[in-house]
């Protein structure tokens, strides 16, 4: 049996040898981070969150795998079995160790979202975030990271983090898995409506016929602006959404999340399969009944409702409602990724243009404007490297059919180091490859799932395979 196969079926059965058996649950604990990390005479403090799971450790030799947290509340599941991060910390007997992201969850600086509290909330204060927790626990665990090196993991924005986060202190983590990352800022992001058709045509061409349909009978609706309320009430929206445009970005929205996140999790879940739940709801002649029905299922599923969906609600700076306006923040001051209607052949409504957010950035956060939007998100592409980057070390992995890959890198390219390897996983969608193993998953994130191992392998260099793989400067697939 290959390595990476025993580790997780030593996992599964809890036969890991050699390291001190500790819980298998992930302890909490805070830590006080810098509000500031680019003013020295800024001297306030938060308490940020994190996670650490020693039940793979070998506190002696064992490396850091270390999970980012990203555009909302953190836990210690994402460090707990299943997922492909303690596959890989069983295999490798890593601690496993998680840090939530400044301005989510209960990692909070101020008690207020307003626009003023808002400006120190960047994927750069995080990168700085992640380097001062790096030698704090360290220090505090005595860790020596030359000879036990930190590999970075995380997910979508998180990934983006991984990446840069090698890409900018290699001396913090030996290398970086990137999953479904999209390292490419842009305010008209149309090409993911461009995707999730697609998607949805190769899964169904009558699915897709039908979804656009009735779409488009909502907008129709919409725009005859008559008894709205009605048609709010039917997806179970009631009272609590105004503008049309903000209702049909939630009928959209529901429309992508199928997409976005169907096969990327464990089967049981409500989000495994949720493109067969999606398109069984359709019927031949579309109605606008159908959809309803579907979206009102899949806020209940989610258990979220229509006015924590709504783009509206993100100018109400509450604390309490979590994470809509500090990602919508992060969004109009550093990555845009305003998911717009294509100018053709779109399922979303043409009224979900680039216009609509720009002023919704503006409205929500006074200090915006159109032009300071743009080269906002200029800046990010000129500082991290957009789909060039230069790191080194960093796995790229993205789902063929994820919206997010059209921002991420999913082919070599002329300035790239050869110790980055972009990958496509056929048949999976988005951070597919960060949940664990099961029997169905497909060839591709079988091949996938091998090679991260491999990588790892040669970030901490050790094993056999290791010295064969730089002996040969291939990689098996």
């Amino acid at each position: 049996m290959e390595a990476l196969e025993l580790a997780k079926e030593k996992l599964r059965s809890g036969s890991i040898t050699g390291v001190t058996r500790w819980s298998e649950k992930a302890e909490h604990f805070e830590f006080k981070q810098r509000l500031d990390h680019f003013n020295a005479a800024e001297s306030r403090t938060f308490q940020q969150s994190y996670w650490v799971n020693r039940a793979y450790w070998d506190q002696a030799t064992g490396p850091v795998f270390f999970y980012i947290g990203g555009e909302g509340p953190l836990s210690g599941a994402a460090i707990e079995a299943p997922g492909e991060i303690a596959e890989l910390a069983a295999q490798y007997k890593a601690l496993l160790v998680a840090l939530e992201h400044r301005y989510y969850g209960q990692s909070l600086p101020f008690a207020d979202f307003n626009t003023e509290n808002m400006q120190y909330l960047s994927s750069m204060q995080a990168l700085e975030d992640i380097k001062s927790f790096w030698s704090f626990f360290n220090e505090q665990e005595k860790i020596d990271a030359e000879k036990q090196p930190w590999i970075s993991v995380g997910g979508s924005y998180p990934g983006s983090l991984s990446a840069w986060l090698r890409l900018k202190y290699p001396n913090v983590v030996n290398g970086a898995l990137a999953s479904s990352a999209p390292v490419h800022a842009k305010a008209d992001f149309f090409e993911y409506d461009q995707v999730v058709r697609q998607s949805l045509e190769d899964f169904s061409s009558q699915c897709a016929s039908s979804i656009k349909s009735s779409l488009q009978l909502v907008d129709a609706y919409l725009s005859a602006e008559q008894n709205l309320e009605t048609l709010y009430s039917q997806f179970g929206c009631g009272k609590s959404i105004e503008d049309p445009t903000a209702f049909a970005y939630v009928t959209a929205d529901a429309v992508s999340f199928a997409i976005q996140y169907t096969q990327s999790s464990t089967p049981g879940k409500f989000t495994y399969k949720i493109r067969d739940q999606l398109c069984s709801n359709v019927t031949a002649t579309p109605t606008i009944e159908t959809l309803a029905q579907f979206v009102s299922w899949l806020h209940v599923a989610m258990g979220t409702t229509c006015r924590e969906q709504n783009m509206e609600s993100i100018v109400d700076t509450r604390v309490s409602l979590g994470a809509s306006r500090p990602w919508f923040y992060q969004s109009c001051t550093e990555f845009g990724y305003f998911q717009t209607a294509p100018k053709e052949n779109s399922l979303r409504s043409s009224r979900i243009n680039l216009q609509w957010h720009v002023d919704l950035c503006t409205k929500a956060f006074k200090t915006l404007s159109a032009d300071s939007i743009t080269a906002l998100i200029a800046a990010t592409n000129s500082r991290y490297g957009s789909t060039h980057i230069h790191g080194s070390n960093i796995v790229f992995s993205n789902g063929s059919l994820d919206p997010w890959k059209s921002l991420s890198i999913t082919a070599y390219s002329d300035v790239m180091s050869k110790t980055v390897l972009p990958y496509v996983i056929q048949g999976t969608s988005h951070c597919g490859d960060l949940h664990g193993s099961t029997a169905a998953d497909g060839e591709s994130l079988v091949a996938l799932r091998k090679l991260t191992a491999q990588h790892f392998a040669l970030w901490l260099n050790k094993g056999e395979h290791t010295r064969e793989l730089e002996r040969t400067g291939t990689f098996l697939q």
